[in-house]
């Protein structure tokens, strides 16, 4: 029987986190017209919120990485790919 660990507190960087920003903004960007990928981008930088004293390069706990950076779903919903649910 092979055991299966799962990391219950995975970690990130917020370097990495905003480099999967990035990846993902370029994504859904290239799918939308040019001013609405530019909307995109300026909605989401305003979303992302790292405060000053925070080590950009240090893995955190990936529950404090998504109250800074938006990636995936959000993303998804603000391109207009994905709806808040329910629907």
């Amino acid at each position: 029987m092979k055991t299966i660990i799962i990391d219950m507190n995975p970690k990130m960087s917020v370097n990495d986190a905003l480099r999967i920003q990035t990846e993902q903004l370029d994504f859904y960007g290239k799918r939308l017209p040019p001013e609405q990928a530019q909307a995109l981008w300026e909605k989401i930088k305003k979303l992302t919120n790292i405060p000053g004293d925070v080590n950009r390069d240090e893995p955190l706990s990936i529950h404090k990485i998504n109250e800074m950076v938006p990636r995936g779903g959000t993303i998804e919903r603000e391109a207009g790919f994905a709806d808040a649910g329910g629907n």
